[in-house]
């Protein structure tokens, strides 16, 4: 097969090998985290459990700007035919992971005495996390971009699964917060078992300046999203909420964003499929992709608000106990604005396959502004006004995304894609 079968849209679409398994991957590794949190918030209990919340926030926020644009960097390479795996074609990822590490210890650093009780440890975690992670990222985008889905699920399962039972024997041996940090470091080193590095191409690597153009202004765009998305437990510390409070922050962004969070680990599925489709100019299906998806999600923001007031308390005392337990109106403002973040993230993936990054950026940046101006002007109390924020930043970035992604031809971004 050429490299120019490659790029042709296969006839069964997303029943390609390996989808089913690439899923069910995916709902094992979500199924995992909470796994993870509620057996850690159990054993550790809501103040123990906090330099966790603090680490896993923290890291979800560095890793989904900078480690997950190097996933989907790594996939739109291999989908369109080029070498990933030399000096060339890392040199870009390689400087993502070094920067993530690096910021991932100055926050820890500069927090160490607050938010992880002067435990320097932290700090060794903190550095083999993310360059466990980096690794992790990498393997996986290779293994979706050369449609090795099969492979990506059993990765997925094996990080989740991996940091699983570390923590079950870390905390068997010592129940203490770096236990569950160090389980968290080294679940990601199971992706080697992969052995991802077999299915590069022999090309040569892209342009090592447009890969570098597209990646960092991918990662001002997850900055900007990331940001709004998981930055809960960070903005109720920073406005001077307990540590019980950023404990139940921690929780409820988390289990809501369950939705979110299948989103990341499916969209390298997606990604391909969608190089493909611009790679071969398919306007029309593009166009109407992106005008049902985003109707679906404006409808279901209220669906979701809606189910998140009724019920969303009682699920996160069910799962964690009455300490963790929210006010009906947080559940329904986080679980409102997830539904939000998902369709503007499945939307975005359009932007990211025709190499519209910048794009991406201004939505992200529109929607952080304006849950940071509620943040500023608001009197209502750490949690409820973080809430707040969040869904208001949600629904504008959404609106953002209505007058960007509809209705722009392939041939008008043509120049970028490459």
């Amino acid at each position: 097969m050429t490299v120019g079968d490659e790029l042709r849209p296969p006839g069964n679409g997303f029943r390609a090998p390996g989808t089913g398994l690439m899923v069910g991957g995916s709902l094992v590794a979500a199924f995992g985290a909470y796994v993870f949190q509620i057996i850690g918030g159990r054993a550790l209990g809501a103040e123990g459990f906090a330099p966790i919340s603090v680490l896993w926030t923290m890291f979800f926020i560095v890793a989904t700007v900078v480690l997950v644009p190097v996933e989907q960097h790594v996939t739109r390479e291999a989908a369109s035919g080029r070498r990933v795996l030399t000096w060339h074609g890392l040199l870009p990822a390689l400087l993502a992971i070094t920067f993530a590490t690096v910021v991932g210890l100055a926050f820890v650093v500069f927090t160490l005495d607050r938010a992880f009780v002067g435990d320097e440890t932290f700090l060794l975690i903190t550095t083999v996390l993310f360059i466990s992670y980096g690794v992790y990222e990498v393997g996986k985008g290779l293994l979706a971009g050369h449609r090795k889905f099969g492979l990506v699920g059993w990765s997925m399962i094996g990080e989740s699964v991996g940091r699983l039972l570390l923590a079950v024997a870390f905390l068997a041996v010592s129940t203490g917060a770096t236990s569950l940090g160090w389980a968290m470091a080294l679940g990601s080193f199971t992706v080697l078992g992969s052995r991802f590095w077999r299915f590069d191409h022999q090309a040569e690597s892209g342009s090592l300046a447009v890969a570098t153009r597209f990646l960092g202004v991918y990662v001002l765009a997850s900055a900007a999203s990331q940001t709004l998305l998981a930055g809960a437990p960070l903005a109720v510390l920073a406005l001077g909420g307990s540590a019980e409070m950023i404990s139940v922050a921690f929780v409820t962004f988390t289990l809501y964003r369950a939705p979110l969070t299948l989103t990341y680990l499916l969209q390298g599925r997606l990604l391909p499929y969608l190089v493909r489709m611009t790679e071969t100019g398919d306007r029309t299906e593009s166009d109407r992709l992106v005008t049902w998806l985003l109707w679906a999600g404006a409808g279901l923001c209220l669906a979701g608000a809606l189910t998140g007031y009724l019920v969303g308390p009682d699920v996160v005392q069910l799962l964690l106990g009455g300490e963790f337990r929210p006010s009906s109106d947080v559940a329904a403002l986080v679980a409102g604005g997830v539904v939000a973040a998902v369709t503007v993230q499945v939307v975005g993936q359009f932007l990211v396959a025709q190499g519209r990054t910048l794009a991406l950026t201004v939505v992200w940046s529109l929607g952080l502004a304006s849950a940071i101006l509620l943040l500023a002007l608001s009197d209502l109390e750490p949690l409820t006004r973080t809430a707040l924020a969040f869904a208001v930043g949600e629904v504008v970035a959404l609106t953002a995304m209505w007058r960007v992604a509809r209705f722009r031809t392939v041939q008008e971004e043509a120049p970028h894609v490459r």
